[in-house]
C-alpha cells in the first residue's frame, strides 16, 4: 500500500505498455525490471506533477494542471532526471 497522495501506476498497465514496443512477442520483462521500472515511473509522474504545480500561474484556475503547466517545466526535469 502506498502514502496517502503517492502516484500509483498498476503493473499491468506498464507492463502492457512496455511490451507493446517489443518486436518478438515472445520476448517477457521479469518482476524484478517490473518493479524497477514502476517505481522509476512514479517518481518521475510526481516530480512532473510537483514541479509543474511549484511552477503554476496561479491567476489560471489553481486547482487545475493542464499541459500547458506540464510544458514550462519538462525541459528542466529531463535535464534532472537520469
Amino acid at each position: 500500500m502506498s502514502a496517502p497522495g503517492s502516484i500509483q501506476i498498476s503493473r499491468e498497465t506498464l507492463s502492457r505498455i512496455l511490451t507493446q514496443s517489443f518486436k518478438n512477442k515472445s520476448t517477457t520483462i521479469d518482476d524484478q525490471a517490473l518493479t524497477s521500472v514502476q517505481k522509476y515511473v512514479e517518481t518521475y509522474v510526481q516530480e512532473i506533477i510537483l514541479r509543474s504545480l511549484e511552477n503554476k500561474d496561479l491567476g489560471v484556475n489553481p486547482a487545475e494542471l493542464t499541459e500547458r503547466d506540464i510544458e514550462r517545466i519538462l525541459g528542466l526535469l529531463l535535464l534532472d532526471m537520469p
